[in-house]
């Protein structure tokens, strides 16, 4: 459905994307992933047309929109494609209607009938058909953000992007939209791009996260792969809470040394026997008794509990092993106390071993 070759996005001597390729398949919901200044807008605005690129291509559904060797450039009302704003971009002086209404009376023209009945239709997906007539002022954010995405599918798009929408809700109705909109999205199979720094956002809505930095290309796969198999540092502090603890591969290929001892984990592609690696553990994985109360067996460590801070479902709890100190979560219903031996299991199939970076930071 849409394929990025080679594309490349400068300022001056800044260069903000960094001749990035990837393809979306048809009806994908592909979200790209990243803290600011990541490049992430950028693309996607190339994408819709919005930013003329400093070299490389785009096709969408088979079809040229971009090229720099081809000196083509197809303007953005062209491309047969919906956007949603991180602001909305909701016309104040206009009705419910007249805002969904806008990209058919200003773009091909549609007979007057047409206009009323794909516009009410466009209206009932996003539950705002009882708003039609309700100025756009007199809505509440999450009405709004549904108005604005009710304007980018009027015209039945080929495809969708979606840059940052969800910013500007509060928590519980991000966690309402996440849903809606996927399962409005996925219905319609409709091919989505969708852009977010929220990593919650990402592993919830997404076929296939990529993950950027520096307009560099991270890490690309399922939600479950970038989360449970990070391939850098950078993915696995990103991506959420994790200890990242610095150590070298053995021998063996499959264990890590570390101050505290040998760990048996898994192993990202491309490193070698003796390289400097981070171990990424979870605090969320890590199982913690007091010590004497579990069986020795593989990746099992005394240690000793250094701090803790209650966080309601969980606490959250520095333990020190050999002079490292990582984050674990202890049950709220089971508390251990400060100082207390404690014996740490690291479950091997939940530990893998990456290029050290930085190593030694933690959750």
């Amino acid at each position: 459905m849409l394929k990025v070759d080679s594309l490349l996005k400068s300022f001056g001597d800044h260069t903000v994307i960094d001749h990035v390729s990837f393809e979306v398949e048809a009806g994908d919901f592909f979200t790209m992933l990243g803290p600011s200044g990541c490049g992430k807008t950028t693309i996607l605005q190339c994408i819709a047309g919005l930013q003329t690129p400093t070299a490389g291509s785009i096709e969408m559904a088979g079809k040229v929109v971009y090229s720099s060797a081809q000196k083509l450039f197809v303007p953005a009302s062209h491309r047969n494609l919906g956007m949603v704003f991180q602001s909305y971009a909701i016309w104040p002086h206009m009705t419910v209607f007249e805002n969904v209404a806008f990209p058919l009376v200003h773009g091909a023209r549609q007979r007057v009938q047409d206009v009323d009945k794909r516009v009410m239709h466009a209206l009932e997906m996003v539950k705002l058909q009882d708003y039609a007539q309700r100025p756009a002022p007199f809505l509440s954010g999450g009405q709004q953000q549904r108005v604005a995405l009710a304007r980018a599918l009027v015209h039945q798009p080929e495809l969708l992007l979606l840059d940052e929408p969800l910013s500007n809700l509060d928590a519980k109705l991000r966690d309402v939209m996440r849903i809606e909109i996927r399962n409005l999205v996925k219905s319609m199979g409709i091919t989505t791009i969708f852009v977010t720094h929220d990593q919650l956002e990402a592993l919830s809505m997404s076929d296939t996260v990529m993950l950027l930095r520096g307009g560099h290309i991270v890490q690309k796969g399922s939600p479950q792969e970038v989360f449970l198999r990070p391939n850098t540092e950078f993915t696995a502090d990103f991506m959420g809470r994790s200890n990242l603890i610095p150590g070298k591969l053995s021998a063996s290929g499959s264990h890590v040394t570390t101050s505290f001892g040998e760990v048996a984990c898994n192993v990202a592609s491309g490193l070698t026997p003796g390289a400097d690696v981070a171990l990424v553990v979870r605090p969320n994985v890590v199982r913690t008794v007091a010590a004497g109360n579990a069986a020795r067996g593989q990746n099992t460590f005394v240690g000793r509990i250094e701090s803790q801070t209650f966080l309601g479902d969980l606490i959250e709890a520095d333990v020190v092993l050999g002079g490292q100190v990582m984050r674990v979560a202890l049950d709220p219903y089971a508390p251990l106390a400060n100082d207390q031996e404690v014996e740490v299991q690291l479950p091997a199939e939940c530990c893998i071993a990456v290029p050290a970076e930085s190593a030694g930071r933690r959750g």
